[in-house]
């Protein structure tokens, strides 16, 4: 058993961990409260294990990340957060202290498997599963400028090849001026072949002369290494206010050339609101899960999740604020008028319309239910 500690928690990581009251036996990583990605994932390399956490360096491995579903470049091949949880140590709102895994509270365990951050006590630990170290092939495409053509074309690109690319077990992040996938399971070339309509796309804008154009076949011997080379650059502000709005694209919308030019047209139309618009390949597309957790099981038939934001200044007014809460939801409108009722709660609309099923699926009135116990 190795240990370590940080000022805003702790960690332990063992070959063998067995969730109190039950008898089987698997890998596991203790996390306090406190830690977060970039601590958790500098541990994990440390002790030659592989853990799925989020994308960004202060996001909490055990907080309202984890609680409301968990999703981060490894998903897809490994899982939600919340299909690796073990167990979890809890103070619920009646000031007791409880242990919930899959042999004592299940209720509880389920409902903290996506209920949501803080729904259903105070987490004090979790311990997720630790899997074993992986080799990363990455793939990247940066530019510096924004073209308006590059951008249509480019995500016409990426829709066309979306579903291929799931089934190959990438996990990754787009912008208008950049994108990163991973991929834990291909050797490079198996990498470089799969993800060949992409590098060529690269490589034309290189011989194009676009700004700042930049293609990057990478291998890395760690995800934490891949982590560390590209997480901070692209790093989420802290303290920065902002509205939020997302919604969880399934494999229909992909199925056919005009499906896909409908939502290429819907992405286009989100993206003219809200430039900031970004899509995230972080679902379990490959990972069915067991159907034990409480998020929405529109998870399972994601390919991309989308998500666009608006903006203020600290001494904006009110006004203002709330312009861009309507600027995020009617961005994201385009894409809700032709998908299914499906967002990802921790990065939705505050005012997501039909929100029970949005969030949670079928499983809404068992949490409820749960919930008022």
């Amino acid at each position: 058993m190795k240990a370590g500690a940080a000022h805003r928690g702790h960690w332990r990581c063992g070959p063998s961990f067995i969730p109190d009251g039950c008898d089987k036996a698997q890998p596991g990583l203790i996390v306090g409260a406190g830690i977060q990605d970039a601590e958790a994932y500098d541990f994990a390399d440390a002790n030659n294990i592989t853990i799925a956490g989020g994308n960004d360096p202060g996001v909490g491995i055990s907080g309202g990340w984890l609680q409301g579903g968990g999703h981060g470049i490894l998903t897809n091949t490994m899982g939600l957060g919340v299909d690796r949880v073990l167990q979890f140590r809890v103070i619920t709102p009646d000031g007791k202290y409880r242990v919930a895994n899959g042999c004592q509270n299940e209720d509880l365990f389920y409902a903290l498997r996506g209920g949501g951050g803080g729904t259903f006590g105070v987490v004090l630990e979790s311990t997720t599963l630790a899997s074993p170290r992986v080799t990363v092939q990455v793939v990247a495409i940066l530019w510096t400028s924004t073209i308006t053509d590059i951008t249509k074309s480019f995500f016409a690109l990426l829709l066309d090849n979306a579903v291929q690319w799931a089934n190959d077990g990438w996990g990754g992040s787009v912008t208008d001026t950049n994108v990163i996938y991973a991929n834990p399971v291909l050797t490079q070339a198996q990498s470089n072949a799969s993800m060949a309509p992409l590098i060529q796309f690269g490589e034309k804008l290189v011989a194009n002369g676009v700004p700042g154009a930049q293609v990057l076949l990478l291998e890395f011997p760690s995800y934490g290494a891949f982590f560390n080379t590209f997480a901070f650059a692209n790093a989420a502000q802290s303290g920065t206010p902002l509205a939020i709005a997302s919604r969880l694209v399934p494999r229909d919308n992909f199925a056919t050339e005009s499906s896909r030019a409908e939502l290429l047209a819907a992405i286009m139309n989100a993206y003219a609101v809200s430039p900031s618009l970004r899509l995230l390949a972080t679902a379990p597309s490959s990972f069915p899960g067991d159907g034990s957790t409480s998020v929405t099981e529109a998870w399972r038939d994601t390919i991309f999740h989308v998500t666009v934001v608006g903006s203020w200044g600290w001494n904006s007014t009110l006004s203002l604020r709330k312009q861009q809460y309507s600027l995020a939801s009617s961005a994201i409108d385009f894409i809700r008028e032709i998908t299914p009722d499906a967002a990802y709660q921790n990065e939705a609309d505050v005012h997501e319309p039909n929100h029970e099923v949005s969030f949670w699926g079928t499983n809404y009135q068992r949490l409820l239910s749960i919930k008022r116990k």
